[in-house]
């Protein structure tokens, strides 16, 4: 009952705040445009989720060390993990409409 009551009360707040759901989805297409730019083959789409998979010479394990010494904590999942984690592991982020666009600059430092 409580995530029913939870998911009624997004849906009002999303029908009455339309900007938030614009915002969100400007935001994940910033973001993942980021990573694109960074060579990761990734799609452009409004989800507000983003799984960063293992690809060419990049140690995804690395990048997340030097992400958390940053300051910038996303979710390491290991191979496995999770049915939807590719092999060799991946770094999820989830997009938010409320952070700005220098929030996000800041995972390309």
């Amino acid at each position: 009952m409580p995530t029913l009551a939870a998911s009624i009360k997004a849906m009002e707040i999303l029908m009455s705040t339309p900007t938030l759901l614009k915002n969100l989805w400007a935001n994940a297409i910033y973001f993942k445009k980021g990573f694109k730019n960074l060579g990761f083959d990734i799609e452009l789409s409004p989800s507000a989720m983003l799984c960063l998979s293992s690809f060419s010479n990049i140690n995804l394990k690395k990048l997340f060390n030097f992400y958390k010494e940053n300051h910038i904590l996303p979710r390491y999942s290991h191979e496995g993990s999770y049915t939807s984690v590719p092999k060799g592991g991946g770094i999820k982020f989830t997009i938010f409409s409320n952070h700005s666009t220098s929030q996000y600059d800041r995972f390309w430092l």
